[in-house]
Order: structure tokens, then C-alpha cells, then sequence
């Protein structure tokens, strides 16, 4: 059973060109807090980035909670829609058992990751990361790993997608990963939409060399493709090629978990398919659709697979979303975060959107990460 109780959450957000008035509105929105809360997620657009580290400094003195979590993004999540490109900002404070978790970061090396709670993680069968990290760390991908593996956790998050510099809620610095450490007092469920759907099966690269795939189920690359694509869309090449995209199954993952890539380039002559990273003979490949009806179809999957194994016991979430997704993929008025709400019910639940997505030990792009506290 679950140590997190149904009142135990409280969101708000708010909009506008003076931060400080934003702020005071969105900690109006989420009053009265839960008594006795104890940790704090905020997450703002990055035209408040230069403010980042004053938002985080008056939600301590004015709530009392002195450990925040958060980030900044093209545009944050709320219960009601995304707020994209515009000064924004959204909180939401939570009462967790108080040994139940750990702040940590930034970490930007492999070698500070002993650092982090080794007593507090001896005692844990398992954690969940929920974390933000600065893209410009060295070896991020490497780094992620690092830590799932360190702190044997499995990591959900996105990384900084800011225009005015990165900014962190955790150690007043962005450099690397930070975030929160959730022990096993606190039940996590998470969920990957991919903005894809698959075009028909995984299929076998049969030959290739660095980024270019040449035979597909020991057929024409390109004659694969066309084919697929005289099935999906009735041969419109032209049309299909903003729309289609390659993606890797992740091996030992189910078949909704992949990296979508992106094609760079097409030789229909020599039957060559050049795409976005390293491929090798023997790996797998599908083909993907990528445009609003396959990314609703996916958040639609997802979202009944979490609300599943949450059992109706969902009772707060943070979401973590591309920003290629929000208005640039669902379309205006909030489409996404609408359909999430429609899933799940008026769950405080708060986020961002980010430059890349963290799901397990691996990056991801144009997908939505989802973590729900049960």
C-alpha cells in the first residue's frame, strides 16, 4: 500500500511578464498546501531562466519547503494545458514519508555518484530517479546509465531546453544531472509515448556501414521503405518523408520501446538509406509515422497501460514532453495535456518541455515521459 495520501499533493500555475507576479498567482493557485509537505517540483519557461534561482529562494521562504526539485523548458506542463513560448511557470508540493527520498546533483562526472546517499541507498531495494539534467554535460547518455546503475534506480526526466541558459532547482547550478531519489516507500508508475506508431513490424538491417543502411530483410533499403510507404500512403513519397521516420527497437524492451532517429538521406539508384545514427547488420529497424493521429494513438496506449497498473490509486504526476510535441504535434488549446486529463482524471500533475527525454537508462526525443506517484 502506498504511504502517499489522496491529499497529499496541491499544483498551481500562472502566466505573465512579471515573474514575481506569476509567482505569487501560481502559489495562490496551489493554496493551502498539504500540511506537513515536504518537497517541492517547479518547472518555468525559460523566459524566466535568469530568475530561476530567486523563484527557487522564495518558495522556500514563503512555503517553508526547503527542497525543490525542477528545471526550465520551451514550456511547462499543467493540468490544464501547456503553456508553450510565453513567461510561465507551474508548482506543486507534495508530503512524502520523510526518509522516503534524497535530493541529489548536480552530478556531473561518474566519480560523484558514490557521493550520493550511499547510506540511504544501502537500505533501498530499489529507487526511481526523477531528475533533470544540463544537455551540454559530457557523456550524458554514459552519465545516465552511470547513475541508473550507481544508485540502482531507473531514471525519468528530461534535459533543460532554455534560450536564456539552463537552470536548475537542485545545488543553484545546472551543469550535469539533478533531481530527487525516490525509495520504495513511494510507489512510482511510468509510461513512454513515443509521437510515433509503427508502420508493421521490426524488420532485420542485413547490411550497413556507419550511417547507412543498404539491404533490409536482405532486400533494397530504399525498396523496403517505398514499399511501406505505397502501403501507408499510397505512394506519396514526397508526402511521406516529413512524416516517417526510422526507430530502433531498445533490445530486452518491449516493442513500444524504441529511439526514434531521423532520415538524412535517400539513394533510390544505389538502394541506400542514410539515417541520424550508427547502424550495424543484424539490428533491428522500424519504420515509424510520425504526425498527430500516430502520436495521439500512442499517448492513448500509454495512457491505458499506466492507468492499469496504477490501478485508479493515480493521485499526482509529473510529465515530461519533447518540445516537438505540445502545439507543434497535438495541435492548440492544450491538446495534449487535455488528453492526459481525460485519462486520468483532475490529478495535480505538472511538468515541462524539454530537449531530450529520459526513460531508463537511455535519451529519447519526441517522446513523453510520464511518472505517476500511486
Amino acid at each position: 500500500m502506498s504511504d502517499v495520501s489522496e491529499a497529499a499533493f496541491r499544483a498551481g500555475y500562472a502566466a505573465g511578464g512579471d515573474w514575481q507576479a506569476a509567482f505569487a498567482a501560481a502559489l495562490a493557485d496551489a493554496w493551502p498546501l498539504p500540511a506537513g509537505a515536504n518537497l517541492g517540483f517547479v518547472y518555468a519557461t525559460d523566459y524566466y531562466a535568469p530568475h530561476f534561482g530567486e523563484i527557487v529562494e522564495r518558495l522556500k521562504a514563503e512555503t517553508g519547503i526547503q527542497r525543490w526539485s525542477g528545471t526550465v523548458g520551451l514550456g511547462i506542463a499543467t493540468p490544464d494545458g501547456e503553456l508553450f513560448d510565453r513567461p510561465a511557470l507551474a508548482i506543486m508540493a507534495g508530503r512524502f514519508p520523510e526518509d522516503s527520498f534524497r535530493l541529489f546533483g548536480p552530478v556531473s562526472q561518474a566519480a560523484e555518484l558514490s557521493e550520493i546517499a550511499p547510506e540511504w541507498l544501502a537500505g533501498q531495494l530499489g529507487t526511481v530517479a526523477l531528475l533533470q539534467a544540463d544537455p551540454r554535460t559530457p557523456e550524458l547518455e554514459t552519465l545516465i546509465a552511470d547513475l541508473s546503475e550507481a544508485a540502482k534506480a531507473f531514471p525519468l526526466g528530461g534535459l533543460t531546453a532554455s534560450r536564456a541558459g539552463p537552470a536548475s532547482a537542485v545545488g543553484g547550478r545546472a551543469t550535469g544531472l539533478s533531481g530527487v531519489l525516490f525509495g520504495g516507500a513511494v510507489p512510482i508508475v511510468s509510461g513512454l509515448s513515443q509521437g510515433c506508431a509503427p508502420l508493421g513490424p521490426a524488420l532485420s538491417i542485413t547490411a550497413a556501414e556507419g550511417n547507412v543502411i543498404s539491404a533490409i530483410e536482405g532486400r533494397s533499403a530504399t525498396e523496403v521503405l517505398i514499399e511501406v510507404v505505397d502501403q501507408h500512403f499510397g505512394g506519396r513519397l514526397s508526402e511521406a518523408w516529413g512524416s516517417v521516420h526510422p526507430a530502433f527497437p531498445v533490445p530486452g524492451r518491449d516493442r513500444d520501446d524504441y529511439l526514434v532517429r531521423n532520415f538524412l538521406g535517400l539513394d533510390a539508384d544505389k538502394g541506400l538509406l542514410a539515417v541520424s545514427d550508427l547502424v550495424e547488420p543484424g539490428q533491428k529497424i522500424l519504420f515509424c509515422r510520425r504526425d498527430q493521429q500516430g502520436a495521439r494513438q500512442d499517448l492513448d496506449r500509454m495512457l491505458a497501460d499506466v492507468k492499469r497498473r496504477a490501478a485508479g490509486q493515480a493521485k499526482a504526476g509529473l510529465f515530461f514532453s519533447c518540445v516537438a510535441r505540445g502545439p507543434n504535434l497535438f495541435g492548440p488549446g492544450g491538446a495534449e495535456m487535455r488528453q492526459i486529463r481525460e485519462a486520468l482524471g483532475e490529478i495535480p500533475l505538472v511538468g515541462f518541455y524539454a530537449g531530450g527525454e529520459i526513460s531508463g537508462d537511455r535519451l529519447y526525443g519526441y517522446t513523453g515521459v510520464l511518472a505517476l506517484f500511486v
